[in-house]
């Protein structure tokens, strides 16, 4: 009974892929990279999509900054292809142009990825690869862990970077077990302190995300594009010894096995939700009958269908839960306004900055702004 379960969400599963492909090869072009013309700066949804409730509301335009990375050890880097990243942020502004919100992308953002420094590169590897720090509780094995933890600290003051023992001890020390791993991001990406008031979201992706699927934080918000689980031929290796990249640090709660483009698509367009003020309306399961009512909103793990059975993060059909009410697009077209509204100020004294690709540092011009 189990078995057939499954096969019966799988096959809802190709069914639905096959209607995304159908309705999106019937607006743009079959062949991906033709799907906008070679000087469009911003990728475009469709806009015959916005509902009837909207449709006489003025069209709400929010640029989201995008942003992706490579290092020198290929671990940060992304697990699509340019292509494909650009065919996923065309889907998530479908989603929101249902409400009449442009969540507006650049498609030069898409295709310039930012390299990291050396030591941060190194950093990355060893929070991703390298032993943690032991605690008293794991008893017999403290002393053995205690060394591997030592071991990695070394390997990184010394690897390639040449970060040193003095900037380890900082990184491993005071910015991650002083403050969190979210300082860490910060400073691997060299994207400086969070700010308590925003102009923009900016929208950061790496391979390994090394916590949910996802997360939103006062103006930034993190996705992962990549697995540690799933299928051998889906991780990563790494370039030295190609070997497969243990994920020693991996905190997921329930991580997927495979992580597909679809869904890179819901985290994202969740995320998003969250940056225009919306929450989880619940953490209990959500048993909808069709696909097509399975609402974005709820974390991942908390919805399916009737025929797909219980609420799984590794349901088959919950990437596909991209459901919006209309009252949830109206509380969203207020933040949005508001949003659209200071970044209009921001562009009028940066014009510069809303046609060209988004700098890693145009965080920098935008507290000069609001300060």
């Amino acid at each position: 009974e189990r078995n057939a379960i499954i096969e019966q969400a799988r096959a809802r599963e190709r069914e639905w892929r096959e209607k995304e492909r159908i309705q999106s090869e019937t607006i743009y072009h079959p062949n991906p990279k033709l799907r906008h013309e070679p000087d469009d700066v911003f990728i475009k949804p469709d806009f015959t999509r916005v509902l009837p409730e909207f449709k006489s509301e003025k069209m709400i335009v929010v640029d989201f900054p995008f942003h992706f990375f490579k290092d020198q050890y290929g671990l940060i880097d992304p697990g699509m292809n340019e292509s494909e990243t650009i065919e996923a942020l065309r889907e998530v502004s479908n989603i929101w142009i249902r409400g009449n919100i442009y969540v507006r992308f650049r498609v030069n953002d898409a295709k310039t990825p930012t390299s990291l420094l050396p030591e941060k590169g190194d950093v990355y590897k060893w929070w991703i690869t390298g032993a943690k720090k032991p605690s008293l509780k794991n008893g017999r094995l403290y002393a053995e862990k205690l060394k591997q933890y030592q071991e990695g600290l070394s390997e990184l003051a010394n690897g390639p970077g040449q970060l040193g023992e003095d900037q380890t001890m900082m990184v491993a020390e005071k910015i991650l077990f002083q403050y969190n791993g979210h300082a860490l991001m910060n400073w691997v990406l060299n994207i400086g302190p969070q700010l308590d008031e925003v102009i923009f979201y900016h929208i950061y992706t790496m391979f390994y995300y090394p916590w949910y699927n996802g997360g939103t934080t006062k103006g930034r918000i993190f996705v992962r594009s990549g697995s540690c689980s799933g299928d051998e031929e889906k991780k990563k290796r790494l370039p030295e010894t190609n070997e497969i990249v243990n994920c020693v640090g991996w905190d997921v709660d329930e991580e997927q096995g495979n992580f597909e483009t679809p869904l890179f698509v819901r985290v994202l367009a969740h995320e998003i939700g969250h940056s225009f003020g919306l929450q989880h309306p619940a953490r209990t399961c959500q048993i909808a009958k069709r696909v097509e009512d399975m609402q974005l909103m709820r974390q991942q793990r908390a919805v399916t269908t009737v025929e797909s059975g219980k609420c799984s993060p590794n349901n088959p059909i919950a990437k596909y839960s991209r459901f919006i009410s209309v009252k949830e697009y109206a509380k969203a077209r207020l933040t949005a306004s508001r949003r659209e509204q200071r970044q209009r100020m921001y562009y009028g004294e940066f014009p510069e900055h809303e046609m060209a690709p988004t700098s890693v540092h145009q965080f920098k011009t935008e507290r000069s702004t609001l300060s």
